[in-house]
């Protein structure tokens, strides 16, 4: 038997495939040139997104920051939602030092902080969208009530959160005035039973939280108005009802005791006669 030889067989099996073309080579190579090199700029990129640049060697960080500047991932795009109080001058001086700069430099957290100091500002949020945008999504104090506490008077959120003393809002703002203590947190589920009756929402001036259990409102700047501690919607819509068709804000009441289920007691103004007057609810 003849011995075939290495060299026979490869030409033999040689001869069996097609040549491959020229250009198919040298993209194969390029290919395997560049694997490592995108693997490195996909792993920074993704470090870089999730906060974890700092993890990376100085000397891979700056070569992927040299690579970044060549080809051309500069901010080009600042992206903003969110704003309505925020002065917008003040809002782009804050955001101006970063247009033109290299996106893989841009520092999330102290932009975020930066942010967070505006007037107005209550939470920012700051995303790089790769080449060339950072979006920016901001989150601001939404006044809903002064809070008269101490002698002093603060303006409150809608979240309960006293606004920082620089946000405050002008003396002018139109909001109710609560007080006692705990009043800016429970505020906001009083005014939710409250806007159940609009006709008589829209006459509230004040509410004060009585030893943190239940509210008295005053409307129209005279009228007290005593709520029980439980059933708030459902006493305010006995009173709606009785205003509606007897229109008692009319008359000279000095308080309103919506606190019986079975009655409610009316105390008019000294002027007109003293003592309380009970109805039937």
């Amino acid at each position: 038997m003849r011995r075939v030889g290495r060299q026979a067989i490869r030409r033999h099996f040689a001869a069996r495939h097609k040549p491959q073309p020229a250009w198919l080579i040298q993209v194969r190579r390029g290919a395997k040139l560049l694997a490592v090199p995108a693997l490195l700029l996909a792993v920074t990129v993704a470090a870089f997104e999730f906060g974890y640049m700092r993890a990376l060697s100085d000397r891979m960080g700056a070569w992927i920051i040299a690579q970044a500047d060549r080809h051309g991932m500069h901010v080009k795009h600042i992206l903003v939602n969110g704003e309505e109080r925020t002065d917008h001058n003040i809002l782009r001086s804050v955001l101006a030092s970063h247009t033109g700069s290299i996106i893989l430099t841009v520092d999330k957290r102290k932009l975020k902080k930066d942010l967070e100091s505006l007037p107005w500002v209550r939470n920012a949020k700051v995303r790089v969208l790769l080449p060339d945008t950072i979006m920016v999504v901001i989150d601001e104090h939404r006044p809903f009530a002064w809070w008269r506490h101490q002698e002093a008077i603060h303006l409150v959120s809608d979240r309960g959160e006293v606004i920082p003393q620089r946000n405050r809002a002008p003396a002018t703002l139109q909001l109710p005035i609560i007080a006692g203590l705990g009043a800016p947190q429970a505020a906001e589920d009083l005014f939710t039973a409250l806007r159940s009756e609009p006709s008589l929402f829209k006459r509230l001036t004040a509410a004060h939280l009585v030893n943190g259990r239940r509210w008295n409102v005053y409307l129209d700047g005279r009228t007290e108005v005593r709520l029980p501690a439980d059933n708030i919607k459902s006493a305010w819509r006995r009173l709606a009802h009785r205003e509606r068709r007897e229109q008692l804000l009319e008359r000279a009441i000095a308080k309103i005791d919506l606190r019986n289920d079975d009655w409610i007691i009316l105390e008019l103004e000294d002027s007109i006669m003293s003592g309380n007057v009970r109805t039937k609810a």
